[in-house]
């Protein structure tokens, strides 16, 4: 095998290593953790802190508040600085957050500021953010690895609840969060350092020259996004993508 071969299988190898990665990242991610999660710690957390579970439910909704906003912000972030940078940045503030969950004391206003931090701060950890990995770098394939990078929202909600769960009936609700925080540090960090880097320059050209500027990667033509909002099927896929985020 020349150098020439070792090289190009070398770079399938490290491209097909962020599928899973990003995989991983998903299910941990801002998205799927607090969602999945919530349920197990409302009841212990209102017997505690004389909270009704209306009450907590509240900061999930300004975590979805939050969320709505911030994330695009992200994206925009993810493009000037790199997604990397961004992911790792906003990794570690998530996990900071979700930590001090476990100090929140009984002040319900706090909790909802902690709750709303938790998701600015781990914007940069939407599944967004770590789809871009690869799709800027698989141009064939590239729906089969996205897809594959998705079924991180199952692995997310089977997993996640079980280790939440077992935490609190062992020790406590507080003890969860400090759980909860460390599987985000001690995992994704890692993954996101060593696995999922953004292509060189001279990969992503020779990815983009395969196409036409302005197509979608299946030689149609694109919009730009002054174009797109133009589109009256813009508008109908964004109000049915915040219905389901509601």
């Amino acid at each position: 095998m020349n150098i020439y071969a070792r090289s190009m299988a070398a770079e399938t190898m490290q491209k097909w290593l962020m599928v899973p990665s990003a995989m991983l990242c998903i299910s941990l991610s801002i998205l799927i953790l607090p969602i999945s999660t919530f349920g197990y710690f409302r009841n212990p957390m209102a017997a505690e802190l004389r909270w009704s579970i209306t009450e907590l439910s509240g900061a999930y909704t300004v975590a979805s508040l939050s969320i709505m906003f911030s994330v695009p912000f992200a994206g925009r972030m993810a493009d000037r600085l790199g997604a990397q940078r961004v992911a790792l940045i906003s990794t570690f503030l998530y996990a900071m957050v979700l930590a001090s969950l476990g100090l929140i004391g009984n002040s319900l206003l706090l909790f909802y500021v902690m709750y709303g931090l938790m998701a600015v701060a781990g914007a940069g950890m939407s599944p967004v953010i770590f789809l871009r990995f690869i799709a800027m770098r698989f141009d064939k394939n590239r729906a089969i690895a996205l897809g594959i990078a998705l079924t991180g929202t199952g692995l997310g909600f089977a997993v996640l609840p079980l280790i939440t769960q077992s935490v609190i009936e062992a020790y406590s609700w507080r003890v969860a969060y400090f759980v909860l925080a460390a599987v985000v540090l001690v995992v994704a960090m890692p993954v996101i350092f060593f696995f999922l880097k953004e292509p060189k320059p001279s990969t992503r050209a020779s990815i983009a020259s395969e196409h036409q500027e302005g197509s979608d990667g299946f030689g149609h033509p694109g919009f730009s996004i002054a174009e797109a909002g133009r589109q009256r099927v813009f508008w109908q896929m964004l109000t049915a993508f915040l219905f389901f985020g509601v």
